[in-house]
């Protein structure tokens, strides 16, 4: 609500977003190179320990060690979600449950299930999420995100900043498919001297009728206006 100078981000879990020409629907993990990227970087995040500690010394029997053997998702994987969440959208949130004060568990917030709510003129912050009737303080959330320089509130996904990359790579495995899927197969150039109205068309269908598939010779029989040029191609 630009009125009020609040600033709010909520995008459906079905939703796209269009950077120039590519279309990133929901993330680009099409592409190996940005999946294997994905999954090395929050694999190696989640498996990172989490520990209570005071003056250097661990409190093993903290209750906040409590939330992760408690909580319906793992350590492991509430964190990989979250840093998914921030490579692929820049935000990555974690609603925090407290009894009495005290937290009790901890609630993945998928991508659409919360809005950020941000006040420029105030600079107050607050979280909207679909199962809370409330507003929701940054206390009780855990807010991952990608540096935004706009407002260093709300983040920025990488696919936002690799977004050149990003679409050469895809235009790139959409090429290579629609090699592979063509059997590969260029074989020859047929050249027409002058022009002619259709004369392409014609010309390429004509001579595959004639020298393709079960009519196909070693003897090729061209118009004395035109030249054929036997061509070959690799995946390079």
């Amino acid at each position: 609500n630009l009125n009020n100078n609040t600033q709010q981000t909520e995008v459906s879990e079905t939703s796209s977003v269009i950077f120039g020409q590519f279309r990133l629907d929901a993330s680009a993990t099409s592409l190996s190179a940005f999946f294997a990227a994905r999954e090395l970087i929050s694999n190696s995040i989640a498996q990172l320990p989490i520990v209570v500690k005071f003056n250097n010394e661990i409190y093993n029997e903290h209750q906040l060690n409590d939330l992760f053997k408690t909580n319906l998702i793992s350590k492991f994987n509430l964190m990989k979600a979250l840093i998914q969440d921030v490579i692929d959208w820049g935000d990555g949130l974690c609603y925090i449950e407290r009894a009495q004060g005290v937290p009790v568990n901890l609630v993945y917030g998928p991508r659409g299930s919360y809005s950020i709510d941000y006040n420029e003129m105030t600079h107050r912050l607050r979280y909207k999420i679909n199962y809370v009737k409330s507003f929701v303080e940054p206390k009780d959330v855990i807010h991952l995100y990608k540096n935004n320089q706009a407002n260093g509130i709300q983040g920025r996904s990488i696919t936002g900043y690799a977004n050149s990359i990003l679409s050469l790579a895809k235009a790139t495995d959409k090429a290579a498919a629609n090699y592979y899927s063509s059997g590969c197969a260029i074989t020859g150039a047929l050249t027409i001297k002058g022009s002619r109205k259709d004369s392409k068309q014609k010309a390429r269908q004509a001579f595959a009728d004639v020298h393709s598939g079960a009519n196909a010779s070693g003897l090729v029989i061209l118009d004395d206006d035109m030249s054929y040029q036997a061509l070959s191609s690799n995946a390079n």
